[in-house]
């Protein structure tokens, strides 16, 4: 012969969800009002973040993310500046030294032209 469990409102899943129930219409009942001065919601102030903290840490964050932001920019943007080459260098040697008023001569000494291939 089969053994069948015995069904109904008499097990214990059953038991045990109407004494949770009970207990639960209790707390609800009895619980304290929500306000300021109620336990739990000091005991959760007390380990929450403030939102003057949370405005502060976006602040930051925002400030580091533009540096950084910035920092990307400077390094994808960046190339060489321009050189201006002559077509034809020679060019530079090519007036006469004693045509050139006084006080208009520039100090070519150290001057080096570039070519195309530098």
């Amino acid at each position: 012969s089969a053994s069948f469990k015995n069904s109904g409102f008499a097990t214990p899943a059953w038991r045990r969800f109407f004494v949770v129930s009970i207990i639960a219409g209790a707390v609800y009942q009895f619980a304290p009002k929500p306000s300021e001065e109620a336990f739990i919601t000091r005991w959760l102030a007390m380990y929450t973040t403030t939102s003057e903290k949370w405005l502060d840490m976006n602040v930051r964050h925002t400030a580091l993310s533009k540096n950084a932001a910035e920092g990307v920019n400077l390094l994808t943007t960046a190339s060489r500046p321009p050189i201006h080459r002559m077509r034809f260098p020679q060019m530079m040697d090519n007036a006469s030294p004693f045509n050139v008023p006084v006080g208009l001569n520039a100090d070519t000494r150290n001057f080096v032209a570039k070519t195309e291939h530098e």
